[in-house]
């Protein structure tokens, strides 16, 4: 399952690649965010959690989704 979860995030990747470019070639230009901006965005998008789970997204669900993201992401810190 690991292995799955890391060949899903190397065609996303990918795609994401594929996208930006294409909006570069229309004029898009790129900004790049630092540390202190991606906490803020991070601590934004956290508080919309609430009003996510239960209403949008089935308790359960959103529970094992921020499980799992959370247990791929020591994997990825343990094998840095």
């Amino acid at each position: 399952m690991f292995e799955e979860g890391l060949n899903l995030q190397q065609e996303v990747r990918r795609l994401e690649q594929q996208a930006m470019d294409a909006m570069i070639k229309r004029g898009m230009k790129i900004v790049a965010v630092d540390a202190a901006a991606r906490k803020a965005w991070q601590e934004m998008a956290e508080q919309g959690y609430s009003k996510i789970r239960g209403s949008i997204v089935p308790e359960k669900y959103f529970d094992e989704t921020l499980r799992l993201r959370d247990e791929f992401r020591a994997l990825q810190l343990a094998n840095k």
